[in-house]
């Protein structure tokens, strides 16, 4: 007795399932002394397909025992390709066999032998080899594309190849970078589909730039403005979109590996034509006689590229200095003074000079580059 989903044929008495279907199935014997009775399966001759070998003969528990009739208990037994159920009774009078053909036409597996490979630009290669059991002649090849693996895989985008295609590249683009993608294969022949393989997991590259910009420099001028410049990445990976800076105060209280949270910095975005960039430091906050970290990253159409080291520096005291290149000329009806305009690097854009000298103290507030200072002299007449 055999149960099994699949079709019966009538004409040679065969049954037609899916590839790996269980079939369930007992025995009946009758004789005196009560027989033995085991399975095995049989291989069909067949010289144009690669056949699956028969096995070794499994001895079945009885499960009925009257009048020198037993009934064997339910087996369950799979197969990949077209094959011969045999149930055998043995006893010491002779042999009797009961045979069924269970045929598989479509592909009895998924195809063999599949590995991937994925490259720092996120391509994609996907390879495999033909199904052990082709039963038939393979017609082509169906991968299955998704990044949620609990969804049916019906659901999944599908590429179609022809049997002569046994490898599959996605290029630059097509998947997103830094992220878990699942592959499914299975092989058709001229019935239909074989069975799926099982999921397969793959991360793809962040296809950004491989390396950080380089030759990093970092200047700050008197009035707390931080110029940095730098060299482009060794490996772009691709057409650069942007430059990224970003920075932070140092504090005494910084727990180790506070450089890994960079990305909650500040951050400021900068054109990837640029090789320097300078932060003004009185506008963006600065604070005088502080340490700060600096990192940066390029980022290409991808993805962010991985940062450079720590570079560290430290702004100025924020006080104004006194004015350079002053000069004095003594004319008819005043003294002219003339000096460098100066910066107030808490953010004001002119300071307060104090011009003293055998006259009244005069405060100054600088609003153009160059200033001229005019006093009259006592018993003097002008404007």
């Amino acid at each position: 007795m055999v149960e099994f989903e699949g079709t019966w044929v009538q004409e040679d008495s065969s049954a037609v399932v899916e590839p790996s279907t269980e079939i369930q199935f007992f025995c009946q014997a009758s004789g005196n002394p009560i027989p033995a009775v085991t399975f095995f399966w049989e291989t069909i001759e067949n010289d144009d397909e690669v056949l699956e070998s028969g096995g070794t003969s499994v001895l079945l528990e009885q499960r009925l025992r009257h009048d020198y009739k037993i009934e064997t208990v339910v087996a369950s037994v799979t197969t990949h390709a077209s094959r011969t159920l045999v149930c055998r009774a043995n006893n010491s009078d002779g042999v009797a066999e009961s045979k069924v053909a269970i045929k598989i036409i479509k592909p009895g597996g998924p195809p063999t032998g599949i590995k991937y490979t994925i490259s720092a630009d996120n391509n994609v290669t996907l390879k495999w080899w033909a199904p052990d059991y082709p039963n038939g002649n393979i017609t082509g090849y169906n991968v299955y594309l998704h990044n949620d693996v609990t969804i049916g895989v019906d659901m999944w985008r599908r590429f179609e190849l022809d049997a002569y295609e046994t490898e599959l590249f996605l290029v630059r683009g097509q998947l997103k970078p830094s992220s878990t993608y699942y592959f499914v294969l299975s092989a058709n022949n001229s019935f239909g589909e074989g069975p799926k393989s099982r999921p397969i997991e793959i991360n793809t590259a962040t296809g950004g730039p491989m390396d950080a910009p380089h030759q990093i420099h970092i200047q700050v001028d008197v009035h707390n403005k931080v110029k940095i410049t730098w060299r482009p990445p060794h490996h772009p990976n691709g057409q650069l979109q942007n430059y990224t800076i970003y920075y932070t105060r140092s504090r005494a209280g910084d727990p180790k590996g506070h450089d890994s949270t960079y990305k909650k910095w500040q951050v400021i975005g900068i054109s990837p034509s640029a090789t320097t960039y300078t932060i003004d430091g009185p506008s963006e906050g600065l604070r005088p006689h502080e340490q700060y970290r600096l990192m940066m990253s390029a980022t290409n159409d991808l993805s962010e590229g991985p940062p450079t080291k720590v570079y560290k520096f430290r702004t100025r005291s924020g006080v104004a200095s006194a004015p350079e290149n002053i000069s004095i000329v003594q004319q008819a009806t005043a003294t002219v003074i003339t000096f460098n305009r100066l910066y107030d690097t808490r953010g004001t854009s002119a300071v307060w000079i104090k011009v003293s000298g055998p006259f009244r103290t005069h405060f100054i507030r600088e609003i153009v580059p160059t200033f001229k200072v005019y006093y009259m002299e006592p018993g003097s007449v002008g404007t």
